[in-house]
């Protein structure tokens, strides 16, 4: 009877306690300038399966993939929404559309969440970091064909200072991964400068 009591109580504890580690959601610019300012993100519905993406791969953004938006990744504390929410184990490709291609090489989780209003960001947000090369790349990559670079490069150096005051109000720190953009010689210097003011 006392190994029987010991064995629940044990069970209890684990699955009260969870050890998931760090989740990671990565995320567009515009859209994390949405999700600090709100304090909540967005609930995705796929495959029936209600909740907020996550991933376990910090290195997400490495891996050519057909989504939009791997920006910004947000860091969170994983061990501590477990011992609220349920996290489940999900995969956007179903069994048909799966390949061996890199983009469906999935490590997503799904935080199950029924209202935004019970997931506030700030209560597991543990850092961030913006990947600018991305984000560069990104208006490049839109501007082949609309030939309106230099109009969208202001448009994004703005929504960049506004991501830096909304992230301020949040007490983690800020990381910028930013090797390519002083390297490359077709972006200006006064664009350099002002990427490298922010970025302290």
């Amino acid at each position: 009877m006392k190994n029987l009591i010991k064995q629940m109580l044990r069970e209890s504890l684990l699955d009260e306690g969870k050890q998931v580690g760090p989740l990671y959601h990565f995320t567009s610019l515009k859209r994390s300038v949405m999700i600090l300012s709100e304090n909540h993100m967005k609930i995705h519905r796929e495959n029936n399966v209600y909740g907020i993406p996550m991933t376990r791969d910090k290195n997400f953004w490495n891996i050519e993939r057909s989504v939009n938006g791997v920006d910004v990744r947000l860091e969170f504390d994983g061990n501590k929404i477990s011992n609220r929410f349920r996290i489940q184990p999900f995969n956007a490709f179903t069994a048909n559309a799966r390949s061996s291609s890199p983009e469906h090489v999935e490590s997503e989780e799904r935080v199950i969440v029924n209202d935004i209003r019970n997931f506030n960001v700030s209560d597991y947000l543990v850092n961030i970091t913006v990947n600018i090369d991305e984000i560069i790349d990104g208006v490049k990559v839109r501007n082949q064909t609309s030939g309106n670079f230099g109009a969208d490069m202001l448009e994004t150096l703005d929504i960049i200072k506004k991501f830096k005051l909304v992230a301020g109000n949040y007490n983690v720190p800020i990381f910028w991964q930013a090797k390519k953009v002083f390297a490359d010689a077709a972006i200006a210097n006064s664009v350099k400068v002002f990427l490298q003011n922010i970025m302290k």
